[in-house]
């Protein structure tokens, strides 16, 4: 499951936060989904691991999300992107069913990554691609949030890693890693 301390059901007050962050911030928002959208292909069958409130899957056509928080979940579908309730770790959706599914800095908060990343490919048809999307513990940015976490609501129980750990990580669960 997700942590047990996930920072993201904490209710309507915290799905909401999240997305008047992202309208405080359509520079970061923008930039952010432009990176993502050279990524993701609009024709394939795509699904969003950790959806949220559903900003970058209906930015990016996403056709569905997978969300464990329900004010988060309905934040989504009220942007018209479907949501399936679920966790990254036990995936509510047939193997090989999808061409492509994303992670979008969810995966900082997950408990079992290795379960994570088994799932993915399990939902994933064989030349599925899988998108993931984090705030890498030796970059700038990340240094910055691994300052702050202590005092930040959400990221508190955030573990971020490294690209280098990430790719690891992926390829012991089968994936190619294209940077």
């Amino acid at each position: 499951a997700m942590s047990k301390h996930n920072p993201f059901d904490a209710g309507a007050e915290a799905a909401e936060a999240y997305d008047v962050w992202f309208a405080r911030h359509p520079a970061v928002f923008e930039a952010e989904a432009a990176c993502l959208a050279r990524c993701i292909a609009p024709d394939r069958r795509s699904v969003e691991i950790g959806a949220g409130t559903g900003v970058f899957a209906k930015r990016l056509g996403i056709g569905l999300g997978v969300e464990p928080a329900v004010a988060m979940a309905r934040r989504c579908r009220a942007k018209g992107v479907p949501v399936v309730m679920g966790t990254a770790e036990a995936l509510p959706l047939a193997s090989g069913s999808f061409g492509q599914a994303a992670m979008i800095t969810v995966e900082c908060f997950l408990e079992d990554l290795g379960r994570a990343f088994d799932e993915a490919a399990r939902i994933l048809e064989p030349k599925g691609v899988f998108v993931l999307a984090f705030l890498d513990r030796a970059s700038t940015l990340g240094a910055v949030y691994e300052q702050r976490r202590a005092e930040d609501s959400v990221y508190r129980h955030a573990r971020f890693r490294t690209a280098q750990e990430l790719k690891e990580e992926l390829e012991a669960h089968g994936f190619g890693v294209k940077a």
